[in-house]
């Protein structure tokens, strides 16, 4: 078939047309000195918009040099995942990462790839560190939506470390007595599932 041909084998008016604007993304752009100076800070807008949502969750984005993508440490969030959904991972024999981009999608509308598939594991070795996937290459609307959901994430992280801080106090007190604050640490977590 003709297909492979045309993949690996632009036609010559294509080959000249992508000359011309090679040469034309070089010159000024929308106020910067090049297309690509644009194109540049245009993703980078992107990903620190993304950034501070991720970061408002709880999640430890992982420094990148290039490429659409951030890598996040989220195993703050792991306690928040239902167990149903840890149990299921596990069923199908897939690390805990899985459940909570499950999770993650499901009940906060985020949608992110599991990071333990990039990752080898030995045996003998410890299960890799739960870390997760995100694109910035979104349009700004979709951003800031994931942003509003990121807001929620870490508002119920929040209410969850804040109940375990308390459940903590109260143990090293010897139980006397149960703080008036942690039942309403308890019942803001159970409205945010």
């Amino acid at each position: 078939t003709l297909l492979p041909l045309v993949q690996f084998c632009a036609p010559s008016p294509m080959q000249h047309a992508l000359s011309q604007v090679l040469q034309e993304a070089d010159g000024p752009f929308q106020g910067h000195d090049s297309y690509y100076s644009w194109l540049r800070e245009m993703y980078a807008s992107k990903r620190t918009m993304l950034l501070s949502g991720m970061e408002e969750a709880g999640l430890k984005p992982t420094e990148g040099t290039g490429g659409f993508f951030v890598m996040a440490d989220a195993r703050r969030l792991l306690p928040l995942v239902p167990q149903s959904y840890l149990d299921a991972a596990e069923a199908d024999d897939r690390p805990a990462d899985f459940a909570l981009c499950r999770w993650l999608a499901e009940r906060h509308n985020i949608i992110t790839i599991p990071g333990s598939p990039f990752f080898g594991q030995h045996d003998g070795e410890p299960e890799p560190p739960c870390l997760i996937r995100l694109a910035f290459c979104k349009s700004d609307e979709v951003l800031e939506r994931a942003n509003e959901q990121f807001q929620q994430v870490g508002h119920e992280l929040r209410n969850y470390e804040k109940l375990k801080m308390m459940e903590k106090d109260d143990e090293e007190e010897g139980g006397k007595h149960l703080h008036e604050d942690k039942s309403h640490a308890e019942a803001a977590l159970a409205s945010s599932k």
